[in-house]
């Protein structure tokens, strides 16, 4: 039985300029919002990861050149607010943005899909946040936290794709 896959995900239109400069405002956004005010509401010991949901999500729906970048460009942002200097996080971020958006080829458009997909991404992140943190249990709070992350990122997607089906 063979399925067809490909949908919008799938097309990698390069975004407009324009595209490019809301693409890093809404990750500036909400890395700001993680590192200012979730900062405060820890979940288990984490921050609730919003800037990690959105590259993934943007990795998932626009490929992996866009969400390569905005990975990074998002890590690099994340590193300057909350004080810690250059680290590996852009690079993790342009990792997870690559792997969302191999995933995408290969998983259909559903939003469980994609909180599953996220799983790999946030145990990878929260190995490298455990490590910062010398605590093996940060590792499973940073997993509960992205998937928090995950599902408030994904709402608006899967409104839209619950909709499209009726």
């Amino acid at each position: 039985m063979d399925h067809e896959i490909r949908d919008h995900r799938l097309t990698h239109e390069p975004p407009t300029p324009l595209g490019w400069v809301l693409f890093v405002l809404l990750v500036w956004l909400f890395a700001i919002l993680q590192a200012s005010f979730l900062s405060y509401i820890p979940v288990f010991g984490a921050t609730v990861e919003l800037t990690a949901a959105l590259i993934l999500l943007i990795g998932w729906k626009r490929g992996p050149i866009v969400g390569g970048i905005l990975g990074m460009v998002g890590g690099l942002i994340l590193d300057a607010l909350t004080g810690v200097g250059i680290s590996l996080l852009p690079l993790i971020f342009f990792g997870i943005a690559v792997y969302a958006a191999l995933a995408a080829k290969r998983l259909h458009d559903h939003p469980l899909t994609y909180v599953i997909m996220t799983i790999p991404a946030y145990l990878v992140l929260g190995a490298w946040r455990a490590i910062c943190e010398k605590s093996f249990v940060h590792l499973f709070a940073v997993l509960l936290a992205g998937l928090i992350g995950s599902l408030i990122v994904y709402i608006p997607a899967a409104v839209k794709y619950f909709r499209r089906k009726n």
